[in-house]
């Protein structure tokens, strides 16, 4: 199972990747159409954030076994990444909404709130681990 499992998220991650740099190219390739218009190309980076979030997140933590940090760190993935995308919209393809700004702090938020998360997560195994060590001294 666990060679099954690196395939599928190293598929899902390089298939995101690859929608979110080219995402015109990726949806022709797979629909034989254009995206047309600034949105299109916005929403398939979007898709593409998505997938490669969820591949790198289990592929990152899959090995070391944290299962409880996976959501957290596909999210941190997610979130910085929608956020980037949505800057992206802003400055390079200059569309802006009511609901640009407020979506891209919301994620930065999230994001940095995953990021706190999985610090302290970490932080909390390397000192239970260090007691341990000094018990059994």
């Amino acid at each position: 199972m666990k060679p099954l499992v690196i395939a599928k998220c190293s598929e899902a991650a390089l298939a995101g990747l690859l929608l979110f740099i080219f995402p015109s190219a990726m949806i022709s390739l797979l629909f034989g159409s254009q995206l047309t218009n600034p949105v299109d190309t916005v929403v398939g980076r979007g898709a593409g954030v998505v997938l490669f979030a969820l591949g790198v997140g289990w592929l990152i933590l899959g090995e070391a076994g944290h299962t409880a940090a996976r959501p957290i760190a596909n999210m941190l993935f997610y979130d910085i990444g929608v956020a980037v995308v949505l800057l992206y919209a802003r400055f390079a393809q200059k569309l802006n909404g009511n609901g640009l700004w407020p979506a891209v702090g919301l994620h930065l938020g999230f994001g940095i709130w995953c990021l706190v998360c999985l610090t302290r997560q970490n932080t909390g195994r390397m000192n239970k681990r260090r007691l341990e060590a000094k018990e059994n001294m």
